[in-house]
């Protein structure tokens, strides 16, 4: 066959067998052609919905996948081609082969090297062809005709734009436009009658420029992860599919002019004949594949639009993850702030405590126990002698209550041990702080306490018993049924009232609570326990346990106890008679009491002969006080004034103490010449345990501590049980063989302190010769265990002794360790990480209520604290009354002894401002019966006024009524009526209307109403916030606020609610706020909005740092749901909408970008 039989064969492939009109071709053959007519038939349907694509027929398997990026659609669709028409790729490559050097031209075979080749080859025909073009522009092109200049011109400036700009960006196209550069290289001699071939050159060219942007435009949308769902993957198979087959037919068209106009002019004649107006017709098989195409994306833009419906409903799903994170780890800061104090110790210790079988009588047997679980708004109370068991009992009840309910969502327990050892159990505010803790743990909706307390832990402050009250009973709202167990009420102290304020405070909880509660309550049976107790337990779903009353129960507990216990390893020696008197005389001196008959085991336990264990037994002691008496006695001599001071720490020291601790205090001698000697330690801790034999318990780790330490090393030491106190404190003890071992209360505080300041003055020796720089708090806890214990809690013993107990060398040597200056005050300072009271001692003590020693340090006349500013002597009157205890002891000292109550200084700027800060009418009350002027307002920034915030509206009122004037104004020249607008604090912002303050008045932040459209809600209370400011901004448009007022360059109100970042989260509050303000003629004609929020990323975190600097737009974001409703409200009532950093996402686009984002303005527009 020769050279024209085979360019015959070859385009009668290319355009099938005879004419043929536009439509009726886009492959070489009939049969495909029929095939895409029947796909295009089907693509111009309409399509019932968004997944219309997934019902094709065609099987896509092998072709394409989703994965494949589309910019490699037309490497593709070249190879696809090959497979077609393989001669005709084998020419077109032949061809262009011969247009470059050699070297390069053998790499055309290696497809890894195609890209570069096709780019190499685009340059070079590139470089002749702009060559020419300034020939075709200045009117000397040789041949030109008028229809081929212009097209011609198109497709070279195209091109261009494709090497020029975003070639690196999308190797691949490269090969779509080498073929556009062949082909106008070659048609710098066409004659005119090819004027059609070269407008198809234009179109074709424009069509690859296309593909570059919505190649671009499907990258950003979907490659770079921000749509991803897999019910569309096969859709977006189809999609690049049908995208591919354009691709393959804008290369085949190429190919085919290429090969066409590189045979010379007699062999193309010869082809012209043959073929006649078949080039028309290949460019019509391109406009067919992309009307096939058109129908496509036209599908396509539903699947998208189904897509981003998708992908906002996973942003708001996100968001909303992301918030509820946010809000779990602010409400766990919360908690922890609310309470440090871990009751499960206790409870898991009378778990360890308890033998199975046992306390099996009050949860399965006892009607009273039935009643209380069943019954709404019931009342149990277990009382009982010291040791019966009580805690265990409680233990086990709360254990029982876990297991049974845990399946209940809509039940909580709670519970709490008092403990006489543990000085943070012994408080009734711990107790409350820590039942609430424990139920809020459990809440899923948890605003309230965030509202409650967050404003609390925001001011530094803690709440007052009755608010804990509240807030607890409040906190079961979401329950159907609360569980209460309060264990051990009498070993909350009857010092300071603190048993008294525990029994008024649980009265005035079962007054009010919700039939919800149960609460379950254990004690011994105390005089002022049961008289205010008894007259509740009138009702029947309010009862008593009384254990004395059930002894033969409680004997069967004990018997099960003993046989336990004497079944174990170290009686296993014992013969089965001894056991069985052993358990007749434990149970019959026992008396009712598990604490006596595991103190006897325990001195059982060592006997090893049966006429040792029978003389034990006979003469074992009656009750507890002698069985104290006998463990006393059998201490050695030499150590009782060691095991007697240390007895004296741990009846009474401020925390439970660690065994490194106690040893340091075993080791200290407080009457010696020498109190604290380093060589008289023990070799270890532990070595001391045996002279306490009896006397104590060691637990690990059950309480939390105050400094950092290895919590899985911390052994801690306890008192074996609260009936030892009683009996060391006791006069019980004065009457026995171990009057030495007796000490008082102050007694002890006092052996304390003298030996908390013989430490202090080792510690200072030893903090001196090594100097500041060396020193840390790890360093020094593991020199000196008992350095952070003294450094936190001498001054507190030493508060405990009235003054005038006080002896001379203690006061002596307690004013020399707080001198000014000196090495034991430097030391404290140290320990306790604020060395700014060098200088002030008196500030020092009075920071943590130390009211003698505050009073003892100022009216000291002699010595180094004698110098005491007036100044400073303000300062620290403001500090008092910033922390108001409910003491006027405190503040009384200062103001006697010349504190100026309306000095104008320090941190606070007065002491009215302090009091308004800290929200205590009571302490302004004081003040202004104490000579304060409420004129004096301004210093530090803020006013007297300014200062109060949610929650303070009685001080707010207390001022006005005191003479305040309601206008007064800070240093930005804002009111109070500007703070509660701004903090949303609507009981101020109520009372502050009331009284006729300005709504008018400018400040910086503008007038009330501009300062509430740009305001941001506080964190912790978010939703209350939004939906009080709407309240706000209608309520000042009521009275008569001018909406449109401006200050410098700020917008108005409705300008700054748009640029407001916290207000679009709650669209709902968003819209409202702006239609009020639309409403009331906000929007004038032309009004520029210059940007509103739209962007997720305020969803996403409202309160970040970040919301207080300059956004960073990311143009790519989706736009915000309120975008459209917020356009079409401020464009219907005349607005302007500017195209601003902020506004519909214009900033920072270019080229192709911008276009796209104008389709999304357009949109919402």
């Amino acid at each position: 066959m020769g050279r024209r039989d085979r360019l015959k064969e070859r385009f009668s492939r290319a355009f099938g067998s005879g004419a043929s009109n536009q439509a009726d071709t886009t492959g070489p053959n009939g049969q495909q052609l029929h095939g895409q007519q029947a796909e295009s038939r089907r693509f111009n349907e309409p399509p019932d919905e968004a997944n219309t694509l997934l019902k094709w027929p065609e099987n896509f398997k092998g072709r394409l996948t989703n994965d494949m990026p589309i910019q490699e659609l037309w490497d593709i669709a070249y190879e696809k081609l090959r497979e077609e028409d393989a001669t005709l790729i084998t020419h077109y490559e032949a061809e262009l082969r011969g247009s470059v050097t050699a070297g390069l031209g053998q790499l055309l075979n290696l497809k890894q090297h195609r890209r570069e080749w096709m780019q190499a080859i685009l340059q070079s025909k590139m470089d002749k062809v702009n060559k020419n073009d300034l020939e075709l522009r200045s009117g000397n092109f040789k041949g030109q005709a008028k229809d081929v200049k212009q097209p011609f011109i198109t497709a070279v400036n195209l091109a261009n734009d494709y090497i020029g700009d975003v070639a690196s960006a999308n190797p691949c196209t490269s090969i779509a436009w080498t073929g556009v550069s062949c082909l106008l290289a070659l048609f710098m001699n066409i004659s005119e009658e090819k004027a059609s071939l070269a407008e198809g050159l234009e179109y074709i060219a424009s069509r690859i420029a296309q593909s570059q942007m919505r190649e671009e435009l499907y990258v950003e949308c979907y490659e770079k992860g921000r749509h991803s769902h897999e019910r569309f993957r096969q859709s977006h198979t189809q999609y690049k599919t049908s995208l591919e087959k354009l691709y393959r037919q804008i290369l085949k068209f190429q190919a085919t002019a290429c090969c066409y106009y590189s045979e010379d002019s007699t062999r193309r004649h010869i082809v012209d004949a043959f073929k006649g107006n078949g080039w028309a017709s290949l460019v019509g098989g391109v406009r067919e594949q992309e009307r096939n195409f058109a129908a496509v994306e036209e599908m396509w833009r539903d699947i998208q639009r189904y897509e981003r419906h998708l992908t906002t409903i996973n942003t708001f799903s996100e968001m909303n993850a992301r918030l509820s994170a946010l809000a779990d780890h602010d409400f766990t800061d919360l908690l922890k702030w609310l309470c440090n104090v871990d009751p499960s110790s206790m409870y898991n210790a009378g778990l360890d405590r308890r033998e199975a079988g046992t306390c099996e009588w009050l949860i399965k047997d006892s009607e009273e126990f039935k009643t209380w679980e069943t019954s709404d708004g019931s009342l149990l109370w277990l009382h009982g002698k010291a040791g019966s068991g009580k805690s265990i009992l409680s233990s086990s009840v709360i254990k029982y209550l876990r297991d049974q309910y845990v399946s209940e969502p809509s039940t909580v327990v709670s519970y709490f041990y008092f403990s006489f050892s543990d000085p943070e159990k012994q408080k009734v505010d711990v107790m409350l702080a820590s039942l609430t803790k424990q139920i809020c743990a459990r809440q899923t909706k948890r605003s309230q306490l965030m509202e409650r307390l967050g404003q609390y832990k925001i001011s530094g402050q803690r709440p007052d018993t009755e608010t804990l009250e509240a807030v607890l009973l409040a906190s079961a709202s979401e329950f159907a049924n609360v569980y209460i167990v309060i264990d051990a009420l009498d070993e909350c102290p009857l010092l300071n009232e603190q048993r008294g304020k525990l029994l008024t405070s649980l009265r005035r909880i079962f007054a009010i609570a919700p039939n919800k509660f149960r609460f379950f309550l254990t004690s011994r049976k105390e005089p002022d326990i049961d008289n205010k107790i008894r007259p509740i337990l009138s009702s029947t779903d309010k009862n008593e346990i009384d254990l004395l009353a059930r002894q033969y129960i409680i004997n069967w507990d004990i018997i099960h106890y003993i046989d336990s216990q004497l079944n174990g390893d170290e009686y296993k020696s014992w013969p089965k008679s001894v056991k069985e008197e052993a358990r007749e005389s434990l149970v019959e001196k026992a008396d009712c009491m598990f604490q006596y008959v595991q103190l006897q085991l325990e001195a059982l336990r060592h006997l090893s002969s049966e006429p040792e264990v029978r003389e034990a037994l006979q003469t074992l002691p009656i009750g507890l006080d002698a069985t104290y008496n006998r463990v006393l006695e059998s201490i050695p001599p030499h150590f009782q004034e060691r095991v007697i001071h240390s007895l004296k720490w741990l009846a009474f020291s401020r925390t439970v103490l660690s065994i490194e601790e106690l040893a340091e205090i075993f080791t200290i001698r407080p009457h010696n010449d020498t109190p604290f000697s380093e060589k008289e330690r023990p070799f270890s801790p532990t070595d001391i345990l045996k002279y306490f034999s009896g006397l104590i318990i060691a637990q690990k780790d059950d309480v939390s501590v105050m400094f950092p330490r290895d919590a899985h090393n911390v052994t801690r030491i306890r008192l074996v049980h609260f009936s030892l106190k009683e009996y060391l404190v006791s006069r019980r003890i004065t009457q026995g063989p171990n009057l030495d071992f007796s000490f008082t209360e102050v007694n002890a505080q006092l052996s304390i302190v003298q030996s908390c300041l013989a430490y202090l003055n080792h510690l200072s020796h030893w903090f001196a010769s090594h100097g500041v720089g060396y020193l840390s708090h790890d360093t020094v806890a593991k020199s000196y265990p008992l350095a952070n214990y003294v450094a936190c809690f001498w001054m507190d013993h030493l508060e405990e002794i009235p003054r005038i107990s006080w002896p001379s060398d203690i006061a002596r040597d307690t004013t020399n360790a707080l001198a000014a200056h000196s090495q034991s005050l430097l030391t404290l300072l140290l320990l306790s990480g604020n060395r700014r009271y060098i200088m002030k001692p008196y500030c020092y003590t009075a920071k943590d209520g130390h009211y003698q020693l505050t009073k003892m340090l100022i009216h000291q006349k002699s010595g180094a604290n004698k110098y005491v500013t007036r100044e400073e002597l303000d300062e620290a009157l403001q500090d008092e009354v910033y922390k108001w205890n409910r003491c006027t002891d405190q503040v009384q000292v200062f103001l006697e002894a010349g504190a100026d109550v309306n000095a104008q200084c320090g941190f606070y700027g007065s002491a009215l401002q302090a009091a308004a800060r800290s929200k205590c009418l009571n302490a302004l009350k004081f003040l202004v019966g104490h000579g304060a002027n409420v004129h004096y307002f301004l210093n530090n920034d803020e006013c007297l006024l300014t200062c109060i915030d949610e929650e303070g509206t009685d001080c707010l009122e207390f001022l006005l009524d005191s003479g305040a004037d309601i206008n007064m104004q800070n240093k930005q020249h804002e009111t109070a009526l500007h703070k509660a607008v701004m903090g949303s604090f609507g009981a101020n912002f109520d009372l502050l209307l009331e009284r006729g303050a300005n709504i008018n008045a400018l400040a910086v932040s503008g007038t009330p109403l501009q300062a509430a459209c740009k305001a941001r809600p506080s964190k912790f209370k978010f939703g209350k916030a939004l939906r009080e400011k709407a309240r706000i901004v209608k309520k000042l448009l009521e009275r008569g606020v001018d909406p449109n007022h401006r200050v410098g360059e700020m917008g108005t109100a409705l300008q700054l609610a748009c640029e407001n970042r916290g207000l679009f989260p709650n669209r709902h509050v968003a819209m409202e706020i702006l239609q009020l303000l639309v409403e009331n003629g906000t929007v004038e004609k032309g009004t520029i909005i210059n940007g509103f929020v739209v962007d997720e990323v305020d969803e996403i975190d409202p309160f970040c740092p970040s919301r207080f600097e300059e956004p960073k737009w990311d143009t790519r974001r989706p736009i915000h749901p309120s975008a459209v409703e917020v356009v079409k409200l401020l464009v219907e009532s005349g607005a302007r909408i500017d195209d601003g950093p902020l506004a519909l996402h214009m900033a920072s686009l270019s080229g192709t970008k911008r276009r796209f984002a104008g389709c999304s303005i357009r949109v919402l527009m």
